[in-house]
């Protein structure tokens, strides 16, 4: 970088010495292009500046590229993008803190209609004694409801296990 100003500074300086030696003809020329250059790229810069201006972007001029440039010049913006950000943060936060509590109720749930059926008699209280009791209750239709009083032996008897003497 430095050495490209060095370079820089030596060729002005040797073009500000050549151009003493000019004659005046070949002076005012220059003069003159130097001023129509400026006002060419003053006119452009103005132009620029204007097809750039907000109230020009807003403008539907270029379909549908024309809304993706201007989406995008929104969406280039610092803070935008920052709050773009956060919210979809605050989103997940909220959607991961949703599911936790969500599974968290159903597992009490599940608990409270177990501890409900043992209350009510549904479950006999040795059931929590038998080392077969997730089986128990895993197994049990989701009813939950004993048949009826002319069928509870047949009930019984496909409780027991294979081999062993039903009560």
């Amino acid at each position: 970088m430095n050495e490209e100003r060095l370079t820089a500074a030596i060729i002005k300086r040797m073009l500000d010495e050549s151009v003493k030696s000019l004659p005046s003809n070949v002076q005012s020329r220059l003069d003159d292009s130097i001023a129509k250059a400026l006002q060419t790229h003053a006119l452009k810069s103005a132009q620029n500046a204007q097809k750039s201006s907000p109230v020009m972007k807003a403008l539907p001029t270029g379909g549908l590229t024309g809304f993706f440039e201007t989406l995008s010049g929104w969406f280039n913006r610092p803070a935008l993008s920052l709050a773009l950000s956060a919210a979809f943060v605050a989103v997940s936060v909220v959607g991961v803190v949703k599911y936790g509590t969500d599974t968290y109720n159903a597992k009490v749930t599940e608990t409270a209609d177990l501890d409900a059926a043992i209350l009510s008699d549904d479950l006999p209280p040795d059931a929590y004694l038998d080392s077969g009791f997730v089986n128990f209750t895993t197994k049990q239709p989701k009813e939950g409801q004993l048949p009826p009083d002319d069928a509870i032996d047949e009930w019984i008897q496909k409780l027991a296990p294979e081999g062993q003497a039903a009560i």
